[in-house]
């Protein structure tokens, strides 16, 4: 049975594909043949290919003075020992490194901020759930969270905050160990007029 001819379009489409297939082909068979050659180079001794070290040093230059003679046994003498390959085979990077300190006496400076900052650890419509929030926070460890409440717009807001800190190291700390909680944290700076409090 003849198939019926095909229109260019078709035609230009079937070569398309003969093509991809084709690019296909030599992209699979290149990759093996590099994999192969690499997996043959991985396991090739290459050291037989390297010239061997000689333990006798250079001849020295027919004229040497005193001099450069005193240099050179000064020089090998500084020469530092080579590791054998036991000594080497002593120490393993990620076997021994985790059980390594170092020990530094160091703490961080605290920062003085220019306009202190206050820590907000929620924002609630309903005082019940601002008690309850706060109450959860207290257990925690946050002692030094109060309730406080604000208007806006007509409605009352319950917010769970932080007296002004002027600490930025203090404001970092306490951030991050709400956020640790769970609070929905927030650092705002404190006006001028309410840093009484």
């Amino acid at each position: 049975m003849q198939q019926p001819p095909l229109r260019q379009s078709q035609q230009r489409q079937l070569e398309a594909q003969r093509q991809l297939r084709r690019r296909i082909g030599l992209a699979v068979l290149l990759t093996l043949g590099l994999t192969g050659f690499g997996v043959w180079l991985g396991q090739q001794d290459f050291s037989r290919w390297l010239p061997e070290k000689t333990e006798t040093a250079a001849a020295p230059a027919a004229r040497t003075s005193a001099t450069s003679a005193t240099a050179v046994r000064q020089q090998t003498a500084q020469a530092p020992e080579r590791d054998t390959p036991e000594e080497i085979d002593q120490f393993s990077f990620y076997r021994d490194l985790p059980h390594m300190t170092v020990e530094v006496d160091a703490r961080p400076l605290p920062v003085r901020l220019e306009q202190p900052r206050r820590v907000l650890a929620g924002t609630f419509r309903r005082r019940e759930q601002a008690e309850r929030e706060l109450a959860r926070l207290r257990r925690l460890g946050f002692d030094r969270l109060q309730l406080a409440s604000f208007q806006k717009n007509g409605v009352t807001y319950y917010q769970l905050r932080t007296p002004p800190l002027d600490n930025r190291l203090e404001v970092n700390l306490l951030r991050n160990r709400l956020q640790k909680a769970g609070a929905r944290v927030l650092v705002v700076r404190v006006p001028k007029a309410a840093q009484g409090g």
